[in-house]
Formats: C-alpha cells, sequence, structure tokens
C-alpha cells in the first residue's frame, strides 16, 4: 500500500528579541504582528540571560495520559479505516468474510477504488460509458486486461456496498418484522444447507396451502424453487436472480437476507466517536520519561543520539500515510497546572533563590502572560483553564495535537521547558478557510457526518497536500528554552520529538477584539459552545475604562458601538413580532450552562427570550424563531441593560478617552526633559482630579510615577522647614549651689545638612515642579552662609588663636538648625589650640616616654590644621627616636638568638646611665644580671660539694637559666650532664622493662615492703588479660619509701644509701616469707579463695614456688596449657622487670661511672647488683658444700651417658659430676639452705646463672615427690607429663660462666678506683651466658622442625619459666663437637636427605636428632611422644624411678 511523501514547508519566521525588546511581550509582539501573522506563527528565543528556573515537583507530579493512534489522526487514512470498518461488518452480516484480492501482485486498495469510481460517476456509468480503463489507470495499473479484474472485484466486492448504503433493503425492514407471520420452518435443504421449498414438509399440517409462505419478497412469485434461497434469520424467501446484485451460485454457509443484512450492518456500524482514551496508568514525570525513551529507542532500534529530527519528521508523516501502520503513543496534553503546578515560579513555588525570585514577577511567566495589562483576558474574573491558566504538556516521540484554531481565535504562547524539539506547522488566518475546504475536499464523509470535525483536535493531514491545494503553510522546530506564538484564527499542528515538557496559554491584546467578535459569530453557525460571552467582556472593558490601556480602550469604543447597534435592532424585531418586556437579569451572576442560546449555542449577556411553555429554554434575540411553536406574544424579553443604559455607557467610554487624551497632551509636557520654568505643584494638584488616572498606559506610568516623585519632595521641603524652624529651648538645670539656671540645649543630629538642601534643590529642578515652602527655606539658607564665612576668615589667621576666641563662634552656631561642615572644623581649631598650650606646660619638666608618645598621638589629628602644631610635633618626635633607640638596643640584647654574654649587659647598662637614660627595659636588665650571678654562685657551690649533686638538682638549676636566655658557660655543662644521664637511664629503662609494661626503673628495682597484690588489683590484671587492653604484672604491691627519702638530699652518701637499702632487703625478705606462709596456710581452711578470680581450690591449679599462690589455668594469660610444672615457675605478680643478666647489668655500672651526677636509679641499681653478686657467693658456696657430693652417684644411675662425652672437657666433667649429685636427696639442712637461696635469688630483678643449678636441684626433689605434698597436687605426674605437657626441646649453645666480682662504686667526687676499671673492662671482655629462659606464652610444642639449629636463638624477654633440661652439658658438647646436623642414627645408616626443607624429629628420651626419612616415619602429631630404638630398650629394662628429694614450700 502506497503513502503519501512529505515535503517540509517553510520556515516560519525565527526572531531574537534585545534585553530591552524583552521587557514588554505584549509590546513586542505588537512590533513583530505584521511579519509574523502572515506566517501563522513564529518562534521567539529569549535572550542568554533569561533562564528561569524549572519549578515542578517531580515526585507530586502525577497526571494521566491520553493515548493517541496515530494512523488514525490523518484524515485520508481515517477515511479509509472507517470505510474497510463498514466493508467487513457488511460481510459479517452476509455471513461472509472480507478478503483483499491481489492485482499486479500488489494489494488491492478498494478505498481507493471505491472513491474513483464514485468519482466517475457509481457503477452504472462506468459500465456504460466504459470507463474501467481509465479507473485502471488512476489506480496505476498498465495491464490493459486490469480493468477487466477490476471491474469484476468492484462487482462482487463493491457493488453489494453501494446498495446497502443506498439504504434500499432497509425502507421495509421493520414493516416486514411486524407484519410477517412465524414462517414454519422447512425440513427440506439445499446442498449448501440453505432452507428451500420442499413438498414433503407440508404433510400433516392444518394449512390448506402449505407452500403459501415460500414467495420471493421481491417478484412475489413461488415458483422456480432451485433459485428460492430462506433466510435463516427471518425465513423469507428470495430468488437469486432476484437480489441485488443477482446471485450466480447458492452461497454455501448461512445466508441471511437483504432486510436481515440491512438490519445487522446498520446495527454493527461504529459510530464516528471523536477523542482520545484515557491511559489506565498513571505516570510520573520520570517514570513517563523512562517509557518515552525505550519506545523512541526501539522503535528507531538506535540510540537516541543518534535519531535526528529529519528522521522523526518523515517516520511521522509515512506512519499517518499508512492505515495498516498501527502505532500507539501517549501524550500528557492539556495537563492544569493550577492543580499539578506550573514550570514557572509562582505563588505557590517554596524555596525559591534571589535570582529565581526575579522570574515569579516576570511579564513572561506563563502564569502572568494573560493577565498582562495589554492584554483583555486580564478583565475576565474566572480563571479560565487553558486561557488565563496555563496547561502543561508532557510529550513523547510520535505524540502529536491535530490541525485547530485557539479557542475564540485567541492568540496563543508555547514554550518548551526542557526536553527534544517540537514541530510546529501553521497557516496564516487568511488561509484558514483554504485549509478547512481542503480538508472537506480530502475527506468529505468525515465531513458530511461531523461539520464540526476540525473543533474536535483529532484529525490532522499531511502539510504536502496542503500545499499542494495551494495552503500558506509554514514550519519551525521548537528546542528547549524557545516561544512559539500563534496569531488569531492561525491553523497549527505538530508532534514532538521525544520526551519533552511544555507549557501555553492565550492572549488577547486590543488587536484581537474585532476577531474575537467573528469567531462568536462563526460559532453560532457552527452551533459550538463559547469559553465566555464576548459582550459580557466588552461591558466589563467599558465599565472600567479609566484603567484601558489607549488601544483596548479604542477597540473598546468600536466594539461596543457595533453591540449596542445590534442590540438595538434585536430588541426593536423582537418587540415587533409581539414579545414582552421581562425584567433585568443579571445574567454575569448564572452559569454558563443555563444561559446558553438553545439555537446557535451562545452564551446570553445583555438579553434573552424565553417561553412559559419552556421555562428553562433561552435563545438569543437573533433565534427569536426558533425558541417555540407558541405565539410571540408570550415571549418574554429578558435584559442586562436598558437601551438607555448602554447608549449612556457608550457616550461616558468615549468621554472618558476624550478626558484622557487631554490630560496625556499635559502629561508629556510634565514629563519632557526640558525644564525651563517650573510648574508649581498646586497647579498639577487642580488637573489631576479630573484625568490623572484615566488611562493605565505608558504616559499614565510615567506620570504616576513623576506625582509620587512630586509628593515625596513636597513632604520632604515640608520636613527640612519644620527642622530649620525649630528653635532651642532653654531648660533648666540645678547646679553644684543648688540654683537653678536655664540652658540650652541643642540636638546637633536634628540639623539640616547643607548638602541635603542642595540635593533637594537639584531634584526639584530635574522634576520641573517647585513648591511654596521652598522659598522660606531659601531666606534662611542665605543668612546661615554669612556666618559661614566669618568662620572661613578666622580659621585662614596665620597666628592660632587662643581658646576663648573659638569657643565664641562655637556658640553662635547653635542658632541656626543648619549643619555647617566648617563648624567642624572650627572645633577642632579649639582642640588643636587647648593641645598647644598643655604641651607648653609639659615641656618645661622631664616626662616619661609613655607620657610624650601619648602627647604625639594625641596631637597628630591637629598637625594639618596649623603650622604652629606642626612645629611642636616635630620637637616631640625627636625626643621620642632617643629614647625609641635605647629602647631598641634593649629589645636587640634580649632577644633569644643569638643569647648575650653577661658581660656585654653589664656594658650595656653602664652606657645608658652614663647618658641619663631611664628605660622600664634597662632595668629588667639590671634585675637580670643580679639573677645572674646569684646562679653562677649556687652552680659553684654543687661543684664544690663532696658529693656529686642529684639529676633532679641539676634539672632545676637548668630550667631556671633557661628562662634567662642569656650565654652562661656553666650552663652549656649542665645541660651535656642532663642529656647524658637521662640517655643512661633512657637504656638501662629498656633493659629492665617487659614488653608493654608501664613500670618505671625505680619500680622495678626498688625492695618492697608489701609483696603481696591487692585483690582489686588483681582484679583488673584479671580483665586487663582478658581484654588485652593493657600490659600484665602491672600490681607490684608497696614499695619501701625510706629509700626514695634517702635519695631525696644530695647530702647523703653512698654508703647511707645502700646502708637504707639493704634495711629495705631484708624487710623485702620478711614480707615474702609471712606471705608464703599465709598461703601455704590457707590450704587447712576450706572457705579460702585463691588465685585473681577468688574461687575455691581445685586439683587443676598451678602454684607459683615464690609466693606460694595458687592460679587455675584459665585464669592465666595462655590457660596454663604449656606450662611444665615440673620446672621452677613464679607467677606474673612476683617478677617486675626482664631480669637481663648480672653481665649486662655491670655494664650498665660502668657507663654510670662515666656520669658526674647521681641518679635515684643509679644508686639502688649498684645496691641491687652488690645484693646479687653477695647472693652468687653464697650459691656457689652452697653448691661446692661436701653435703652435695653424694649425689652424683644417684645423678648417674638415673641416666646413662657417653664415657667419651666430656672426657675433653675437665670443666664439662666438673659439672657432669656436679648435676649427678644435685639428683640425689638431700638432707633437711640442705633442704632449708636451698629454700632460703631461691627465694632470696627469686626477689632478685637481675638474673644470676646459679639460679639454673639451685632450680635443677628443687625439680629432681620433685620427681621422686610428686604425689607426696597436698599443695602439689597440681604437678602432674610423670606418666602425664609424657603425654600432654611435655615440651621438645632442641639443641642450642649454653655457655655458663662465673662474672667475676664487682666493688662496690662509690659515688664522690673522687675519681675511679683502678680495680674497677679493670673490673669493668674484665666484664666487657667475658662473653655473656645463654640458658634456657622464656616466656609461658612463647613455648610451644612442635614435633617436627626443619632443622636442630631453629631454636639456638633464645628469647630473654620474659624470664617466668626455668628449665630443667637435664642435659644441658651434653647438648653443650654436641654443639661444641661440630655435630649440630648429624643424624643420631646407629651404625652410620643415615638416609642424607637433601632439600630446602628437610624434616627432623628429637627423641623425648635421649633428646637426640633424626631425620624423620631415616626412622621411617613422614610425619609426627603434635604432642606425640617420640623415642629412639635405643631409648625403648633402656625404657623397657628401666621399672624403677629415680629417688628425688622432696621440697617443702
Amino acid at each position: 500500500m502506497t503513502f503519501e511523501s512529505y515535503c517540509s514547508p517553510p520556515e516560519a519566521p525565527v526572531f531574537y528579541p534585545t534585553c530591552d525588546e524583552f521587557a514588554d511581550p505584549l509590546e513586542y509582539v505588537e512590533k513583530i504582528r505584521p511579519i509574523a501573522s502572515r506566517a501563522g506563527l513564529c518562534k521567539i528565543i529569549p535572550p542568554k540571560e533569561w533562564q528561569p528556573p524549572f519549578c515542578v515537583n517531580v515526585d507530586e507530579f502525577r497526571f494521566t495520559p491520553r493515548i493517541q493512534r496515530i494512523n488514525e489522526l490523518e484524515a485520508g487514512t481515517r477515511t479509509k479505516i472507517k470505510f474497510y470498518e463498514r466493508l467487513t461488518k457488511l460481510f459479517e452480516s452476509q455471513g461472509n468474510k472480507l478478503k483483499i484480492p491481489t492485482v499486479e501482485k500488489e494489494s488491492l486498495d478498494l478505498a481507493k477504488l471505491h472513491k474513483i469510481v464514485k468519482d466517475e460517476g457509481g457503477y452504472d456509468i462506468c459500465c456504460s460509458q466504459k470507463k474501467w480503463a481509465h479507473v485502471a489507470r488512476r489506480m496505476n495499473f498498465h495491464d490493459t486486461q486490469t480493468s477487466r479484474v477490476l471491474k469484476q472485484h468492484y462487482e462482487k466486492l463493491l457493488l453489494s456496498y453501494d446498495v446497502y448504503e443506498t439504504g434500499v433493503y432497509e425502507e421495509h425492514a421493520d414493516v416486514s418484522n411486524t407484519n410477517d407471520s412465524k414462517k414454519v420452518e422447512s425440513n427440506g435443504t439445499l446442498k449448501n444447507g440453505n432452507k428451500r421449498k420442499d413438498s414433503s414438509s407440508a404433510a400433516g399440517t392444518n394449512n390448506p396451502d402449505p407452500f403459501a409462505n415460500f414467495i420471493c419478497k421481491s417478484c412475489a412469485r413461488g415458483d422456480d424453487d432451485n433459485y428460492l434461497l430462506i433466510c435463516d434469520m427471518c425465513d423469507n424467501c428470495y430468488h437469486t436472480y432476484c437480489l441485488i446484485p443477482a446471485l450466480t451460485e447458492i452461497p454455501r454457509g448461512q445466508w441471511r437476507c437483504p432486510r436481515c443484512v440491512a438490519q445487522l450492518y446498520h446495527s454493527a456500524t461504529p459510530s464516528d466517536a471523536y477523542g482520545f482514551e484515557q491511559s489506565p496508568k498513571e505516570y510520573t514525570l520520570g517514570e513517563f520519561g523512562e517509557m518515552a525513551d525505550e519506545f523512541k529507542r526501539n522503535y528507531f532500534k538506535k540510540p537516541l543520539s543518534e535519531i535526528t529530527c529529519e528522521d522523526v519528521e518523515q517516520e511521522f508523516w509515512r506512519i499517518l500515510s499508512l492505515p495498516d501502520a498501527s502505532v500507539k503513543v501517549e501524550y500528557g496534553a492539556d495537563l492544569p497546572t493550577g492543580d499539578l503546578g506550573s514550570g514557572f515560579p509562582s505563588a505557590k513555588t517554596k524555596d525559591l533563590t534571589e535570582n529565581d525570585k526575579k522570574y515569579l514577577n516576570s511579564p513572561w511567566n506563563l502564569n502572568n502572560f494573560a493577565c498582562h495589562y495589554k492584554s483583555v483576558l486580564r478583565y475576565i474574573n474566572a480563571d479560565i483553564s487553558g486561557m488565563k491558566v496555563p496547561w502543561a504538556y508532557v510529550g513523547m516521540c510520535f505524540s502529536c495535537f491535530c490541525w485547530h484554531v485557539e479557542d475564540h481565535w485567541s492568540y496563543s504562547i508555547n514554550y518548551l521547558h526542557w526536553g527534544e524539539p517540537k514541530t510546529w506547522y501553521g497557516v496564516p488566518g487568511e488561509g484558514a478557510e483554504k485549509l478547512e475546504n481542503c480538508m472537506k475536499s480530502y475527506a468529505p464523509d468525515l465531513f458530511a457526518k461531523t461539520p464540526d470535525l476540525l473543533h474536535h483536535l483529532v484529525t490532522t493531514m499531511n502539510p504536502s497536500v496542503l500545499l499542494r491545494s495551494g495552503v500558506p503553510i509554514t514550519k519551525t522546530n521548537q528546542r528547549a528554552g524557545e516561544f512559539v506564538i500563534t496569531f488569531p484564527r492561525a491553523y497549527h499542528a505538530g508532534f514532538n520529538h521525544g520526551f519533552n515538557f511544555a507549557e501555553a496559554n492565550n492572549f488577547c491584546p486590543a488587536d484581537w477584539l474585532p476577531m474575537g467578535r467573528c469567531a462568536i459569530d462563526h460559532y453560532k453557525e457552527m452551533k459550538r459552545y463559547s469559553v465566555f460571552s464576548h459582550d459580557e467582556l466588552i461591558c466589563k472593558l467599558a465599565s472600567e475604562c479609566q484603567y484601558l490601556d489607549p488601544a483596548i480602550g479604542d477597540a473598546t469604543k468600536f466594539e461596543l458601538d457595533c453591540i449596542v447597534q445590534q442590540e438595538k435592532n434585536g430588541r426593536k424585531s423582537a418587540y415587533e413580532q409581539g414579545a414582552e418586556d421581562g425584567d433585568r437579569v443579571c445574567f454575569e451572576l448564572m452559569p454558563d450552562d443555563e444561559r446558553q442560546c438553545d439555537a446557535c449555542k451562545t452564551t446570553c449577556f445583555l438579553s434573552a427570550v424565553s417561553c412559559l411553555c419552556k421555562p428553562n429554554v433561552l435563545v438569543c434575540i437573533n433565534h427569536i424563531d426558533q425558541l417555540c411553536l407558541c405565539s410571540p406574544r408570550k415571549y418574554c424579553l429578558w435584559y442586562r441593560y436598558t437601551l438607555d443604559e448602554m447608549a449612556d455607557m457608550l457616550d461616558a467610554l468615549r468621554e472618558r478617552l476624550s478626558l484622557c487624551q487631554n490630560w496625556k497632551l499635559l502629561v508629556n509636557r510634565l514629563i519632557s526633559a526640558d525644564h525651563q520654568t517650573l510648574i508649581n505643584f498646586s497647579d498639577i494638584e487642580k488637573h489631576t482630579s479630573s484625568g490623572a488616572l484615566c488611562l493605565r498606559d505608558d504616559i499614565r506610568i510615567k506620570m504616576e510615577e513623576k506625582l509620587a516623585e512630586a509628593t515625596e519632595c513636597q513632604q520632604m521641603v515640608k520636613n527640612i522647614l519644620k527642622r530649620i524652624m525649630c528653635k532651642d529651648e532653654p531648660m533648666e538645670v540645678l547646679t553644684e549651689d543648688g540654683v537653678n539656671k536655664k540652658k540650652k540645649t541643642s540636638d546637633n543630629g536634628n540639623k539640616v545638612s547643607l548638602n541635603d538642601i542642595n540635593q533637594l534643590k537639584t531634584r526639584i529642578k530635574s522634576l520641573g515642579i517647585t513648591f511654596d515652602e521652598m522659598n522660606t527655606i531659601q531666606e534662611i539658607l542665605a543668612d546661615c552662609l554669612r556666618y559661614q564665612d566669618e568662620i572661613k576668615t578666622l580659621l585662614q589667621s596665620e597666628k592660632l588663636q587662643s581658646p576663648d576666641i573659638y569657643s565664641n563662634h562655637i556658640e553662635r552656631s547653635d542658632q541656626y538648625q543648619i549643619e555647617l561642615p566648617i563648624v567642624e572644623r572650627l572645633r577642632l581649631f579649639y582642640q588643636a589650640s587647648l593641645w598647644y598650650e598643655l604641651v607648653q606646660k609639659t615641656l618645661n619638666r622631664t616626662i616619661p616616654p609613655s607620657k610624650l608618645r601619648s602627647l604625639i598621638t594625641s596631637g597628630q589629628p591637629f598637625q594639618a590644621l596649623h603650622r604652629q602644631i606642626q612645629q611642636k610635633i616635630h620637637e616631640l618626635q625627636v625626643q621620642l627616636q632617643q629614647l625609641e633607640y635605647w629602647d631598641e638596643k634593649c629589645r636587640q640584647l634580649t632577644k633569644e638568638e643569638p643569647r648575650p654574654t653577661l658581660n656585654t649587659l653589664e656594658e650595656f647598662v653602664k652606657s645608658a646611665d652614663e647618658a641619663n637614660i631611664h628605660l622600664s627595659s634597662i632595668d629588667k636588665i639590671r634585675t637580670l644580671i643580679i639573677d645572674c650571678h646569684a646562679w653562677i654562685e649556687r652552680f659553684e657551690e654543687m661543684q664544690q660539694g663532696k658529693h656529686y649533686p642529684f639529676l633532679s638538682s641539676y634539672e632545676q638549676l637548668y630550667e631556671q637559666a633557661r628562662h634567662f636566655h642569656i650565654d652562661l658557660e656553666p650552663l652549656k655543662i649542665v645541660e651535656q650532664t642532663i642529656l647524658q644521664a637521662r640517655t643512661w637511664l633512657e637504656k638501662t629503662q629498656a633493659v629492665f622493662r617487659r614488653p608493654e609494661s608501664m613500670l618505671t626503673l625505680i619500680e622495678m628495682i626498688t625492695p618492697r615492703v608489701n609483696v603481696a597484690p591487692r585483690m582489686a588489683t588483681k582484679k583488673r590484671q584479671a580483665s586487663k588479660r582478658t581484654t588485652g587492653d593493657g600490659p600484665t604484672n602491672e600490681s607490684i604491691g608497696v614499695l619501701d619509701d625510706t629509700i626514695a627519702k634517702v635519695l631525696s638530699s644530695d647530702e647523703n652518701d653512698p654508703e647511707t644509701v645502700y646502708k637504707v637499702y639493704r634495711d629495705a632487703t631484708m624487710k623485702e625478705i620478711e614480707c615474702l616469707n609471712e606471705l608464703r606462709e599465709n598461703n601455704q596456710k590457707k590450704r587447712l581452711d576450706s572457705s579460702s579463695t585463691y588465685c585473681i578470680c577468688e574461687k575455691p581450690y581445685s586439683d587443676t591449679m598451678l602454684q607459683c614456688d615464690l609466693c606460694n599462690e595458687y592460679y587455675h589455668r584459665h585464669c592465666l594469660p595462655y590457660h596454663g596449657t604449656d606450662v611444665n610444672t615440673s620446672v621452677w615457675w613464679i607467677c606474673d605478680f612476683c617478677i617486675r622487670s626482664r631480669r637481663p643478666r648480672l653481665q649486662d647489668v655491670v655494664k650498665l655500672l660502668a657507663n654510670l661511672q662515666k656520669l658526674t651526677v647521681r641518679l635515684p636509679e643509679g644508686e639502688i641499681l649498684q645496691c641491687l647488683t652488690e645484693r646479687a653478686i653477695t647472693w652468687q657467693e653464697k650459691a656457689e658456696a652452697f653448691l661446692e658444700s661436701p653435703i652435695l657430693r653424694e649425689l652424683s652417684t644417684v645423678k648417674q644411675e638415673n641416666r646413662p651417658f657417653k664415657q667419651d662425652e666430656f672426657s675433653n672437657d675437665p670443666t664439662k666433667q666438673q659439672g657432669r659430676s656436679l648435676e649427678s649429685e644435685s639428683s640425689r636427696p638431700v638432707n633437711n639442712l640442705a633442704e632449708s639452705q636451698l629454700e632460703s637461696l631461691l627465694i632470696e635469688g627469686g626477689l632478685l630483678e637481675i638474673y644470676v646463672d646459679q639460679i639454673k643449678l639451685l632450680t635443677k636441684l628443687v625439680n629432681s626433689s620433685r620427681r621422686s615427690n610428686l604425689s607426696s605434698d597436698k599443695p602439689k597436687v597440681a604437678r602432674v605426674q610423670q606418666g602425664d607429663k609424657n603425654k600432654s605437657n611435655t615440651i621438645r626441646k632442641r639443641k642450642s649453645y649454653e655457655i655458663i660462666a662465673k662474672t667475676e666480682k664487682t666493688i662496690r662504686r662509690k659515688r664522690s667526687r673522687k675519681s675511679f678506683l683502678p680495680d674497677q676499671r679493670s673490673s669493668e673492662s674484665q666484664l666487657t671482655s667475658v662473653a655473656a651466658p645463654v640458658v634456657y629462659v622464656s616466656s609461658m606464652s612463647d613455648v610451644q610444642q612442635t614435633s617436627i622442625k626443619s632443622s636442630p639449629k631453629s631454636d639456638v636463638d633464645h628469647d630473654n624477654n620474659n624470664p617466668l619459666l626455668i628449665s630443667d633440661d637435664e642435659n644441658d652439658q651434653s647438648k653443650k658438647g654436641n654443639i661444641l663437637s661440630g655435630g649440630e646436623d648429624e643424624c643420631a642414627v646407629d651404625s652410620g645408616a643415615c638416609l642424607r636427605p637433601s632439600g630446602s626443607s628437610i624434616k627432623w624429629v628429637c627423641c623425648d628420651a635421649c633428646e637426640r636428632w633424626f631425620h624423620l626419612a631415616c626412622v621411617g616415619l613422614t610425619s609426627v602429631k603434635k604432642k606425640e611422644e617420640f623415642k629412639c630404638s635405643r631409648c625403648k630398650q633402656s625404657s623397657i629394662l628401666s621399672s624403677t624411678s629415680t629417688p628425688t628429694i622432696a621440697l617443702t614450700s
């Protein structure tokens, strides 16, 4: 099927107004109207500065769009669609289905064929005159045989349509239905199933002639039964050849007679309903936009950015040309902004910025446009939606608006807020009739049924068709931010290119009034309802003529003259027909639907006619003959105004227009720029009452501004005159003597300035108006100016006058209420003369610099007044510069860098005294020199003392000298000494402090008088362990404060300190023994509580070997899982520091000897070291006592060893012998001595190597008495130890060396003793021993290691657990002999595995290392016991345990 090609029309005019032109929209429209009205519409692009905000609330803007079926909107396409619908219904009524035939390989356009045949005269004419070949050519068929085919298709498909359209069978359908009786159904049927006449069907009936009903309704005969058909609906009979058109064969299926078909056809044919159905869905702007974009993207199958306006335009008109191209879109049209909100700012808009508020009252704001003072719509009281209140339009691709003109042929303005373009097509008003005739000729059937089809806004037409028909048409593409204006009676149509938001309403300037009258006449012809009464509008304008624009006033006068004349003629005709006068009716108070003419549907206002037979029906006076059939004498004529009142209204309008014209001439004179002669304001007031406000035009606005300014100036003149004429009245004042005296009071703030008077004179001159009060002001001003000249003469004198002279002239200024600037200058001269007298008196005596500076500052304002004041200020400045010079020298000396020496300050003070300079800064330097000498004397006293001073004394001395900011030589010595002492203190504290501990060095090494931590502290420690928020072992008991008291004085010598420390040590041992006894006695009381959780005793608790307190495993930070209970274990509360080795502490003491200052920490540390050395000597003496020699035999019995293991090292042999002896039980005396030594050694915060040997003795005794002592229940059995808590040890180095005795250093002024220096050098050369000391949190059980070397290095940070490895000497021998990485498998059977990771395993009995592959294993589980083959055999032979000594706690 072909479609109408589209040719783009010419472009409509586009205008670019300037900012000045854009100020008044209707004035600009009037300017462009001669050009734009010839196109019907135009586009206006605002200046770039005009950017109104979009004020619609997107979330609350919800609307229901209309559904538009695009292909049904075009007039020709709609005609085809209606034709096919009726043709299809005809075939369905006949029981058949319409099938479109094919001609020359194309579907035959039956609608076009039917229209061409109809244009050629009809079927009969085409047949008789042989026009079928011409019809084929008009159908664009070229085959010669096609004409015959077209004729056959017409006869078969369209000829019956013509017959039924003429209504041949419809005339007698109703009559036959009522008159014909019910037919008897025949049993005989034809081959196709249709009923026919049969002789056998009449048998058994009472009718004497059974075939009487089977008669053809067309020819009234019953013969020729083979061609007689019976209707399946009404049982009427017809011959096939009697039908129109005749049937050539018997139809198949059901058959209906022509009358039934006509009845079904006309009842089933759809009525022509116009308008668009509403969408079932409600949208927000966002939802509609998503739908619109998705539709456009899917339709064109490419991104939105690639779709051009030409693509959309061509596709739009292609769709409209094809009846079968069904495209459905939605269009949010005619949305009331009063309910949903306007895109422009309005009074309802919230949160407007200052920049947006300027658009609130903008004349281009469509909310204000219709009510412009040059638009007559502002005088209509009702808010007409769409005309006065804007409508919003939300479009999508292909949504359109059809050809139409605005209501009452008014102007319209459309603004596109945002979105994709909108294409407009326009026809000017003079081409409106051409467009209407073209559309009527293009779709006559549609207009024949609906003459006002164009008023329904549902029909459009291809612009190309209109152009070919000679219709003037233009086009424009409206983009966001642009206006489109249509002119009166300008037909316009268009469509949207995509999602956009537009807003539109109407306006009616003065030139529209004649067009509005023509629109009403046209509406009367079309019987269309009007939106408002045109007559009512004209009368409203006439009644308010004093506020009208001149152009509107002139147009109103012309319209009112026409209305009055028409009303006179109409009423005269009504009276002549016999109508009687009724009452006055206020038609404007009636609803529009109750005062509409029943004949022409116009809205009555001036008059109306009614009849008693139809009291609710009115007609206008022009259609009085169409009211009813009653006699006109029964008619009643209702009126709004009498004819005389209407004539008076017209005369008043003319008079007001004449007065306005006269007033306009007067105003032009007043607003002219030439004001050679001023006009008195009283004369102007005489004329304003007659015509000042007669017309509201530009001239009236300017005049209003001029009068308002004149009124304001008059009030200003009165106020100034009142202030000038106001005299100061004397007021009684009570003096000190108690006498009332009168004194004048003046208010300078109320005086009038000369500037105000001059500005007022200038303003009055520019205004061109004068006032009577201004003459009085001029007289007073002249007298005041003479007084001003006298003051000028006084101030120009060469000699500065006395204060009395100036004071007299100042008093004279009070009699004038005019503020003179020269009076203020006179007051300055008065103050300057007072200052000059004061300086003269002051310079006769010596004054301080502050006073001198104050005088200069107070005299600066007067320096420019007179030459004498300048000279006096210069003398004061010379004196001040001298003082500032010395003050600057003081500041330079006392600044921080570089610091001056004491000699420099003394020389400076001496020179200032010689110059007789007295400054507070110099006095401060004198005081500073005295303080420096006192500080030096104190330093020398400290240096000459018997003992070194303590660090705190040096620090106090240093802090005192820091504030001097003087370069003192002893200060450098003090600063260096303090730095060295603090460095030593930090290093020592780092050596002693445990990780995460907050204890100071004093708290870690000072003896305690109470070693038992309080329970509250235990709870706090438990919470810290649980949460991990702080360090452990912060509870240390109570320190001995006697040592701190002794160390607070520099007079106490080291011997006194050591004596006090020794007494404190004895107290600490006594407190610990008491604590041990108390903790041991708690086992006898069943109600006793233990551990930091204060709970009863349980068998799984651990006991501290120092304080005898019990702890639950789960209360310990490591939950006690890896505690070896066969070792000497000390709890966290008994250990305060890392307990460094004795050798390390001796090195620290050696560095302390180099300091020339005493430290409390150093004194206590030296005492602690002496205590550790003393304990070491006691331990060595105990280990070498004869009572332990017999233990060597027992030791040898308990463990076999190689004969040559220690053959080459006598020291190792002696150690091996000693370890063997330590395994034999000792007597009670040895037990007591051993316990005392361990308790005393456990309190030491220094690690001594002999502690390890003593703990071996204790552990050896425990292994034989694990079950004998109840408090040691927590000690696991040997068998359990091997199963669960075995700590697998690795090979490591251990070198045990005795530390040579260190002589206690005397902290005195004397130099180091030679033996102390030799002791220090020897200590530095001795290698530090490596012992098994580790934190319980670091102990882990590991069965398989990569290398036996992996645990050689040992962390000595937290000595909480002391191992009892009995094979240390043997391991040491293996390590020193170089067999570290050799496998211990017998007979050289090592497989010697290679690779980056070689797995090892250690025997739990002999502690020898083996390759995992050499013993036939692949892995060993954690905590799984492993024994080599040799140890397995030894365990089988050994059935008894080694006897041990039980130690009592």
